[in-house]
């Protein structure tokens, strides 16, 4: 690898700091310096700022997104409630399992369905 020599002018305070630094992390200040170069990224609270505006921007669409999927699923719940009760479920079978309720079409459906299968098989 070839190098060249950089004369980097500070104040002293500003030395110092670097010094600090150098030995809290066991790198020579010319290491030290290559190591921040390399991490210095141009440009990058620009960017930074860019994205928190997008988001800033696009969180409340979210959170209405979010709002109006927890509506339907609601109204969801209330109109399958509905349709259990016409079917003489009980509270408790609705919460439990509408397929193994005994008061349910579904669960009398099947049962009949599974006697018929297994006078088949006889």
């Amino acid at each position: 690898m070839q190098t060249a020599r950089v004369t980097v002018l500070m104040t002293p305070e500003k030395k110092a700091a670097v010094e600090t630094r150098t030995s809290h992390l066991g790198v020579s200040a010319s290491e030290y310096i290559r190591l921040a170069v390399d991490n210095y990224a141009d440009g990058e609270e620009e960017l930074l700022a860019h994205l928190v505006e997008e988001l800033d921007a696009a969180v409340p669409a979210m959170a209405a997104s979010l709002d109006r999927s927890i509506a339907i699923l609601e109204e969801s719940h209330r109109y399958v409630d509905g349709v259990l009760r016409e079917m003489g479920a009980s509270e408790h079978d609705r919460r439990r399992n509408p397929r193994h309720s005994e008061n349910s079409d579904f669960a009398g459906a099947h049962r009949s369905a599974g006697s018929e299968q297994s006078q088949d098989r006889r």
